[in-house]
């Protein structure tokens, strides 16, 4: 739709026309936030993968493993995904993390905790690009 192009145009920098798919035996969850945590940070990673298997391994045995810090650190939910490959192509190894927060200073010390980086520093063929999308100020409509 030319109209929607043209919009979006306005909007985004760049245009990255990527399919994802859920990433399968993967952990992920969502968890409610309490009443009056409003605040939402979101975060990406996205990497390519050294191995599908021992990359799942990997990431589970963090996710398990780091949960319940997490939580305590305001973490609302994590999710997992493959870039979906064209028709007959192999599999893609691009990963693509999301995970919603409630506070940022504690997300950031969460993230530096040696037991999830044990997870997360072997996962990748190189460095995995991150950001972090704080929700903006002034008047933003939502739905």
């Amino acid at each position: 739709n030319p109209t929607v192009q043209e919009q979006a145009g306005q909007i985004f920098a760049a245009r990255d026309p990527v399919v994802w798919t859920a990433a399968e035996g993967y952990v992920s969850y969502h968890i409610p936030a309490p009443s009056g945590m409003n605040d939402r940070i979101v975060t990406t990673v996205r990497g390519t993968l050294k191995s599908a298997d021992e990359s799942r391994k990997l990431h589970n045995s963090s996710i398990v493993k780091t949960l319940s810090k997490a939580r305590k650190a305001g973490n609302l939910s994590h999710e997992a995904y493959f870039r979906m490959a064209a028709p007959g192509s192999p599999e893609s190894k691009e990963f693509f993390g999301v995970d919603v927060w409630m506070s940022a200073d504690e997300m950031m010390g969460y993230y530096e905790d040696p037991d999830f980086l044990a997870g997360f520093d072997h996962m990748f063929t190189g460095d995995a690009n991150t950001a972090v999308w704080l929700h903006p100020a002034g008047t933003w409509v939502e739905w």
